[in-house]
C-alpha cells in the first residue's frame, strides 16, 4: 500500500471474505441444532400449559374440559395429529365441537406432534383426572425421522416431559 492511501486491497478483501465463509459454513449446523432444540422446548412447554390449564379449568368450572388437535381454530381434528394446533373449550359434546372455546393454540409447522393412537382429544373432569389411558404427544423434526421429545399425561392430569435419546420418531 503507498503511504498516504486509505482502504484495502483486492487480495485482503478476498481474504476477509473466505475467512467469513468459513466462520459461517462451520457455524450454520450448530446454529441450526440450536434453533431446533428451541422449537422443540417450546412446543413442549406449549403442550404443557395447555394441558395444566384444561386441567384447572375443570376444576375451577366443575364441568368437563376439552383439548383436542384442530386445524381451522373452531373444529376438533379426528386423527392424531396436533402439528397445526389445538383447541380448549369446555364441555364434553359428543361430535367435539367447542361449546364454550377457552383458548386456540396455534402451532407453527416447524414441529411434528402426534399424539398416541387412539386418543384424539383429551378430556379433563371436574375433579382434574383425565380421562382414559395415559397418552403421549411425541415432538418430531419436521421430516418426522427423529423423535425430540415426548410429552406425556397421566390418567391423574399431571404431565411430565421426556427426552429420547437419538430414537426414531414412530409412524
Amino acid at each position: 500500500m503507498r503511504e498516504g492511501s486509505s482502504g484495502f486491497t483486492l487480495l485482503e478483501v478476498m481474504v476477509a471474505t473466505a475467512v467469513l465463509a468459513l466462520v459461517v459454513a462451520l457455524g450454520a449446523p450448530a446454529f441450526d441444532g440450536l434453533m431446533t432444540r428451541a422449537r422443540t422446548a417450546n412446543a413442549a412447554h406449549l403442550v404443557t400449559a395447555s394441558f395444566a390449564q384444561a386441567r384447572m379449568e375443570a376444576i375451577r368450572r366443575n364441568r368437563t374440559v376439552t383439548v383436542c388437535p384442530t386445524r381451522d381454530g373452531r373444529t376438533c381434528r379426528r386423527d392424531l395429529d396436533w402439528s397445526e394446533g389445538w383447541l380448549l373449550f369446555v364441555g364434553a359434546s359428543a361430535d367435539a365441537h367447542p361449546i364454550v372455546p377457552i383458548a386456540v393454540v396455534q402451532e407453527r409447522k416447524s414441529l411434528i406432534l402426534k399424539a398416541t393412537s387412539g386418543r384424539p382429544l383429551i378430556r379433563f373432569r371436574p375433579d382434574g383426572q383425565a380421562e382414559g389411558s395415559n397418552v403421549t404427544l411425541r415432538i418430531c423434526d419436521r421430516d418426522g425421522r427423529q423423535l425430540l421429545a415426548e410429552v406425556v399425561l397421566s390418567n391423574s392430569g399431571r404431565t411430565r416431559t421426556a427426552r429420547p435419546d437419538g430414537r426414531r420418531c414412530p409412524s
